[in-house]
């Protein structure tokens, strides 16, 4: 089945990163609610994506829409994370859990 498993994996993945105080990005639509997932159809060949998606595979265009949302999605959730801690450099710099943050970010 290709989607056996791997809602559940997403899922524990999300909850993973969000007990290491993580912030946990998805995509927009339901391509990408909760990540962006593929299969390979039972492939391990090096280009079988490439070759699904130019033989206009739904599911392999499915999945790329997904990838490309999950990524845009976490570059704008990165420039908003920073805007905030630049924003916030004052009031943060009191606290020893925002130091790595705050020096990567404030230079």
């Amino acid at each position: 089945h290709p989607y056996g498993g791997q809602e559940i994996t997403l899922v524990q993945l999300i909850q993973h990163e969000i007990l290491m105080n993580c912030v946990p990005v998805t995509g927009d639509g339901w391509e990408s609610y909760l990540g962006a997932a593929t299969w390979t159809f039972n492939d391990a060949s090096k280009n079988v994506l490439k070759e699904k998606f130019e033989d206009k595979d739904r599911d392999t265009h499915i999945a790329f829409r997904a990838a490309f949302s999950l990524v845009k999605r976490a570059v704008e959730t990165a420039a908003i994370i920073k805007a905030g801690g630049i924003a916030l450099k004052d009031e943060l710099k009191s606290d020893p859990v925002y130091q790595p943050f705050l020096k990567r970010i404030v230079s």
